[in-house]
């Protein structure tokens, strides 16, 4: 089970890291409901909130144990991105997880023109996590990202946040990082 969600993690990054690149995936708005400048997500077993002008793409990755939910900005070139993989699983660590991720990445189409830093810890909601931070040039424009792993609920979840400038990883996620639930 161990290669299948290895597999899938990198398989399913392509759909995060950026706009330029990312496969077209429907657009389903089932799940989500909303009030005034917020609305809410709720897909197996996540929820957050995210504000108005933003979509929702999800995916099932493997039937019962992976899914993606990816949530971007509309409206500009280069969008502000949020995306969350997780497996229903403990199997995999965190730091098998972020790596199979970024292998996915220096795979792909674009992997020469990413710069990773180290892994670094960190916390998510106040579970042990681990991090690294990364830049990717594409059609002469940087982008900022950050991939987050972590396990929540015996999930084994990473999340992927990527924007035009490294002061928004920690400012323009914070809605939905705050109301972030896995079950």
């Amino acid at each position: 089970m161990k290669k299948t969600v290895l597999l899938f993690l990198a398989l399913s990054l392509v759909v995060s890291c950026g706009k330029k690149e990312r496969p077209n995936v429907s657009l389903h708005k089932t799940g989500t409901t909303s009030e005034s400048g917020k609305n809410y997500l709720n897909y197996n077993g996540l929820s957050f909130s995210y504000p108005d002008g933003w979509e929702i793409e999800k995916e099932v990755l493997e039937e019962d144990l992976g899914f993606s939910v990816t949530c971007e900005k509309k409206g500009l070139e280069y969008s502000e991105i949020f995306s969350v993989t997780w497996f229903k699983t403990t199997d995999t660590t965190p730091e098998e997880i972020l790596e199979s991720m970024l292998e996915g990445m220096k795979q792909s189409s674009y992997g020469k023109k990413i710069e990773v830093g180290s892994l670094y810890d960190s916390n998510f909601k106040g579970l042990d996590a681990v991090s690294k931070d990364y830049n990717l040039t594409l059609f002469g424009e940087t982008s900022y990202g950050r991939l987050t792993s972590f396990v929540m609920n015996g999930n084994t979840t990473i999340i992927s946040k990527s924007s035009d400038s490294k002061s928004k990883l920690d400012t323009e996620f914070q809605m939905i990082e705050e109301s972030f639930k896995l079950k």
